[in-house]
């Protein structure tokens, strides 16, 4: 029996829908208790259509939770600032469902869709499944669920706003957003060259949220072409360009209670990257990379978030750039915490006290470290290697790779 002889495979193709290799899950999230996995990905007519699925670990099989075809839409046009905000995902060609946030135990899902909010439980009944939230004109984005799951929180209106979930209430936490004055968004620098795509940080006891106050008021205007398939536009937006002028930046904390703000102080110099934030354990201080504008310097400073004061903890320079990491891990039971670095040539952890004292060079070796946390307690992680830590010991789980990594390193030097 011959074969049917096979289509000719064009560029057209190649790009076309369905995949040629088949759906791809994105933004996979696991729940707390890792029994399911959520994920989003593309319907087998248009790869492009993006639907929530889940993947039940203990069965092993996946199901549909939300078509976004069922979903109800405004159809309502994107702004400049989210259209760019979705080139800089990677998400600018895809439609659906292209954002959501899990809750903490993985019950419930924050779903974005047109710039529309829902609110959905897949352990309620089926006429309470999908629940909207503060419908408006102007689009959410960056949505979240507190740490507890008792409120909302999203971008609106260049303003920060929460949902209290039990009192079904919108609340505005700043209102001076627009024009220029962005509050809890994360800027153009951070979104293109940070990777950070937010602009406020919740609280572990959700009593408060810091956000990012930027006003892009001292940047030229200038115009840039948003070519598509079918035009080109000329976009006005507002540019740092290298050499001229940065945005202003402050760093406030709101008290959920009442609306109170304390700002932070982040040093006499304005001209200044934040990098990171992050909240300490302890939900009272917070941790802040602050980095030079020639980013040759960055600086890890521990800020309290009740009165606004700041010291630095410890400092990484390089004579080049400071790679920027995610690997700022705090210790479960301990007052130390892992400090990623590449000051010997490649990436490896460091153990340090709240006090910026080193204790020790935790990994080694010429390759990178990774750190993480599992089961509440925090490890280290290289090519081949576990290295489980407590307040106590440190336990080597296997043997770590000793391949060395070719190419040029460039070495930052770190000083408390």
């Amino acid at each position: 029996m011959n074969a049917p002889p096979a289509a000719e495979l064009t560029i057209d193709r190649l790009f076309d829908s369905p995949a040629l290799a088949g759906p791809v899950p994105t933004a996979v999230r696991i729940s707390a208790d890792g029994s399911r996995v959520f994920y989003l990905r593309g319907g087998a007519d248009d790869k492009n259509r993006l639907d929530l699925w889940e993947y039940d670990v203990c069965e092993r099989r996946s199901r549909r939770l939300l078509d976004s075809r069922d979903l109800p839409s405004r159809a309502a046009a994107l702004s400049v600032e989210e259209r760019a905000r979705r080139e800089r995902q990677r998400t600018a060609v895809q439609s659906g469902i292209l954002e959501y946030a899990l809750r903490a135990d993985g019950r419930a899902l924050l779903i974005v869709f047109n710039g529309d909010l829902f609110y959905f439980d897949p352990q309620r009944p089926a006429d309470g499944t999908l629940r909207p939230i503060a419908p408006s004109m102007s689009a959410a984005t960056d949505a979240t669920i507190s740490p507890r799951g008792g409120y909302l929180g999203y971008v609106r209106g260049q303003n920060l706003h929460i949902y209290d979930l039990a009192a079904a209430g919108e609340r505005a936490l700043t209102a001076d957003g627009g024009g220029a004055v962005k509050n809890g968004m994360a800027e153009f620098v951070a979104q293109e060259e940070m990777r950070r795509s937010t602009g406020y940080w919740w609280s572990p006891d959700e009593r408060r949220i810091a956000f990012l106050r930027v006003d892009e008021s001292p940047l030229p205007t200038m115009r840039r072409l948003q070519i598509e398939a079918d035009e080109i536009a000329a976009i006005a937006e507002r540019y740092p360009a290298a050499g001229g002028a940065n945005v202003l930046i402050r760093l406030g904390v709101v008290e959920l209670p009442d609306g109170a703000v304390t700002w932070i102080d982040l040093g006499a110099d304005p001209d200044i990257y934040i990098a990171r934030v992050q909240w300490l354990p302890d939900g009272k201080r917070l941790a802040i990379q602050r980095e030079s504008r020639d980013q040759r310097r960055l600086d890890l400073l521990f800020a309290d978030a009740l009165h606004g004061h700041s010291r630095v903890v410890l400092t990484e320079k390089c004579d080049t750039w400071v790679e920027l990491n995610d690997d700022l891990t705090f210790l479960t039971g301990s007052r130390e915490f892992l400090w990623a670095s590449n000051r010997d040539g490649f990436t490896h952890l460091y153990l340090y006290d709240d006090q910026g004292r080193l204790r020790r060079r935790v990994t080694a070796g010429n390759a990178p470290s990774r750190a993480s946390t599992s089961g509440g307690a925090s490890y280290t992680s290289a090519p081949m290697s576990t290295i489980r830590l407590d307040a106590r010991s440190t336990r080597r789980r296997s043997t770590p790779a000793t391949r060395p990594r070719r190419g040029v390193s460039r070495k930052a030097t770190a000083s408390t």
